[in-house]
């Protein structure tokens, strides 16, 4: 079993600039058929952290890319890789997860919002982002309305590595899993 510590990284954005500058970084540990599994609820972030991803990868500014939420699967071409985000939210019925084709591509990157709208996708995934608007004393704190607490975790330990590029991601204030915020540049002490 993976050491957690070397496995998880927590963090406060600030504001919606520096969830894509954290979301262009996770962009490079990406490699084909990671399942990146995003939860949090509505409005938290998790289409414009997909939305920062996949612009990083196209280096891109200003690519287009839509919320899944009403075709549940937008597709993506980049750079020779396939991308598919899903928006599973209006899903019924986990049998429902059999028509959207995200298992087609083996080698498909998938981001895929609402995860628990089917718990085998568990299985699946290689990372999972938690996403969570910051409470107000976060926001007093940092006077934005846009503040985040994101956790992102490597599932697979063979991606475990990887995180260090995360670890030690500047401006970014780390908090512990219980809330507490961090000086800047810390990483979170794991039990």
């Amino acid at each position: 079993m993976p050491n957690i510590a070397s496995t998880m990284s927590s963090f406060i954005s600030q504001n919606e600039t520096m969830t894509g500058t954290l979301a262009g970084l996770f962009a490079s540990l990406l490699v084909p058929s990671d399942a990146v599994l995003l939860h949090g609820g509505l409005g938290s972030g998790k289409t414009l952290f997909v939305r920062a991803v996949l612009r990083a990868l196209a280096d891109e500014e200003n690519l287009d890319v839509p919320s899944p939420t009403f075709c549940l699967v937008q597709p993506y071409r980049i750079g020779g890789r396939s991308i598919l985000h899903a928006d599973l939210y209006r899903l019924t019925h986990a049998s429902e997860l059999d028509e959207l084709g995200l298992a087609e591509d083996p080698e498909a990157i998938l981001f895929i919002e609402w995860p628990e709208r089917c718990p085998a996708l568990a299985d699946l995934a290689t990372w999972n982002v938690a996403m969570d608007p910051g409470p107000a004393a976060d926001e007093a704190a940092y006077g934005q309305s846009s503040v985040r607490r994101i956790e992102i975790s490597a599932v697979n330990p063979q991606r475990s590595a990887a995180m260090t590029a995360l670890t030690g991601a500047g401006g970014f204030t780390h908090f512990a899993p219980g809330g507490d915020s961090l000086p800047q540049n810390r990483a979170a002490p794991r039990p």
